[in-house]
């Protein structure tokens, strides 16, 4: 019996610690991105200098399972600008991504380009990408798509998070716990 209780308590504090672990990682890696509003970007504007699309393969495995699927990237320079500007998302089996393409080939035919980052990041090399925009004022990535998987990803890892610590006080406060619940 005392070995039974010893791995609830142990399985209780696991969740604990998961539970934890999702909502940091949510607001640590999701909440600045998500959270980053227009008015707080600043634009760089310059003439194109050189624009590519990559795919490569990517696999991970948890040991039973390989999944293998391609990433694909968007990389441009701006010339008189030192930096690196990416687009890159995880398309699964998919052999191009449609929409990197589009702005390729749309960026290629345009004088001029503007992107919109963090001013934080306006001397890192590789800036997070928010918005692009062609010299007509023709937006081809918005803010809206550079957050567009977080929408999911942020309250679901919090969900997550905050179910997983719950079975932790569920079990280390019963009583407590069931009068705030109602049952």
């Amino acid at each position: 019996m005392n070995e039974k209780l010893w791995w609830k308590n142990y399985y209780a504090e696991m969740n604990l610690v998961f539970g934890i672990s999702c909502v940091l990682c949510a607001f640590y890696f999701f909440a600045p991105t998500l959270f980053t509003f227009k008015n707080s970007l600043i634009t760089k504007t310059g003439e194109l200098e050189n624009v590519e699309t990559y795919y490569s393969q990517v696999s991970s495995s948890n040991g039973i399972y390989n999944a293998k699927s391609i990433k694909a990237q968007l990389q441009f320079y701006i010339s008189g600008n030192k930096q690196l500007y990416e687009l890159s998302k995880n398309i699964g089996i998919e052999r191009n991504d449609e929409l990197y393409e589009k702005i390729k080939k749309s960026l290629k035919n345009s004088s001029s380009v503007k992107v919109w980052i963090k001013k934080s990041e306006s001397k890192k090399w590789n800036p997070q990408v928010f918005q692009i925009e062609k010299n007509d004022g023709i937006v081809l990535f918005d803010i809206n798509d550079a957050k567009s998987e977080l929408y999911f990803l942020f309250p679901f890892l919090i969900i997550l998070g905050m179910f997983s610590s719950s079975i932790y006080l569920r079990h280390k406060y019963p009583v407590k716990f069931k009068k705030i619940i109602g049952i």
